[in-house]
């Protein structure tokens, strides 16, 4: 289906071929320098396994075809140029990195293991050569599904809704090609004499009723286009013993096959967003039209990509680090850049109006053109393209006068009861005198006020 379908093998081309040109970056938590050492090490890791990211990608997306994409995680030691390709690396400096995350085929899943709680422990492969039975944890796995609805580890087709469509298409363009290559507007249908088609009827007749059979099936052009019957007629009432003919109803009977195979593909297409790619064939569609539907195609196709870096953020990454040595509290994350081209017209008219009301658009001092135009209106940046306080300069910013602005100010926020008399029942900070008051105030640890009783 998804490679026979012209439809559907096109909207699948164009979707990864769409994933193949966008930017994948790592995120730093923050912009500490273990974190930042900690992005670069994630993207150089990303970028140094066996099987190009991007040919790693088209696998993952199988998952719209089949609802999940199992991939197995293998690692390495980055110890340069060497003979060993479970050590061969473009980077010498000793640390675990990815090797590779093969895909392990849907067509060689055996079967998944659950535990008593019904969440996934692993799978069982049947793979070629030696199809032994191979059990793949799920702390080695990463597992890509379409949806995770019932916590199915196979996920849900995207071509499930378009099935009965191809189905019926399928079953129509072949009746249409018998049309074809018959090149009729009838049912044939032979005349023979009824004493052939007897119980009673001699080895003879029945072999002349299997040759008029078969070669009434096989009616077609072709090279070897034609049909030889026996010229005989009836002694009493003079017509033909054997005849040959077309059937046809007296009304018209003839569909219109492309209006119908249209309407399907039209169908097929809508499931996968894909329906784009036909406007203009009818001479109908506007430029408008092509634009909302594929922004909607589009915004798919990142919704798609920010799962995928779900689960590569979720499971992988943090598998990563604990193998290594960083000292970082949050582990960077993976991020996706857009998805498709920019309308240069409509950059241009945004970025004008953004001018016009008010915003700085040119001055940018690292706030890389205001952080891409405020992320392409998601908006919230507020400060961009000013550099970060310090929290000294904050305290400074508030003491009077600016004086003295090599001293941070700490102020004095008592939190225990002050020692003294036991009968002195005025609290700290001026809070309300308390029911009761302890007389225990020799250094417990304690609160000093006591709740009533």
């Amino acid at each position: 289906m998804s490679y026979n379908e012209p439809v559907i093998a096109s909207i699948l081309f164009a979707i990864n071929m769409l994933c193949r040109q966008v930017n994948f970056f790592f995120e730093p938590a923050s912009s500490d320098k273990e974190d930042l050492k900690a992005a670069e090490f994630a993207d150089s890791c990303i970028n140094d396994m066996e099987q190009p990211w991007n040919d790693t990608l088209v696998e993952i997306l199988s998952m719209i075809t089949y609802g999940y994409s199992p991939h197995e995680l293998v690692y390495k030691r980055r110890c340069g140029d060497v003979f060993d390709p479970s050590m061969r690396s473009t980077h010498n400096d000793g640390r675990i990195g990815w090797r590779k995350w093969p895909i392990r085929s849907q067509d060689t899943v055996y079967r998944w293991q659950f535990d008593d709680h019904g969440e996934i422990q692993g799978l069982e492969q049947l793979a070629p050569p030696f199809y032994y039975h191979t059990t793949i944890p799920v702390e080695k796995l990463l597992l890509f599904r379409s949806t995770t609805i019932r916590n199915n580890p196979e996920g849900l087709s995207c071509l499930r809704g378009a099935y009965r469509h191809w189905y019926m298409m399928k079953n129509i363009e072949n009746i249409e090609a018998i049309g074809v290559e018959r090149d009729l507007a009838g049912l044939p249908c032979a005349w023979v004499p009824p004493e052939i088609l007897s119980n009673n009827a001699s080895a003879g007749e029945k072999n002349i009723l299997a040759m008029i059979q078969q070669a009434t099936i096989n009616v077609r052009r072709n090279q070897q286009e034609g049909m030889i019957m026996p010229l005989d007629y009836d002694q009493v009432s003079g017509k033909q013993r054997y005849d040959f003919k077309l059937l046809s109803t007296g009304g018209s009977r003839q569909f219109d096959t492309s209006a119908i195979i249209n309407r399907y593909a039209h169908r097929i297409s809508i499931n996968l967003l894909g329906d784009f790619l036909l406007i203009g064939q009818q001479s109908v569609g506007s430029f408008a039209l092509v634009t909302s539907k594929t922004d909607l195609f589009t915004t798919a196709i990142s919704a798609f990509l920010d799962m995928i870096c779900s689960i590569i953020n979720r499971y992988a990454v943090p598998r990563l680090f604990q193998l290594n040595d960083f000292r970082i509290k949050k582990y960077p994350e993976l991020k996706h850049g857009r998805v498709g081209n920019v309308n240069l017209d409509d950059l241009g008219n945004y970025i004008q109006k953004l001018s016009g009301s008010g915003m700085p658009i040119f001055p940018t001092d690292t706030g890389e053109l205001e952080r891409y135009l405020l992320d392409a209106a998601k908006v919230p940046s507020s400060g961009v393209g000013m550099p970060p306080q310090t929290p000294a300069e904050n305290v400074n910013n508030i003491l009077p006068n600016n004086e003295n602005k090599n001293q941070v100010v700490i102020p004095f926020m008592p939190n225990t009861m002050p020692t003294g008399s036991v009968n002195d029942r005025t609290p700290a900070d001026g809070q309300p005198k308390p029911e009761t008051v302890t007389t225990n105030i020799s250094g417990s640890t304690e609160d000093n006020y006591t709740k009533k009783p």
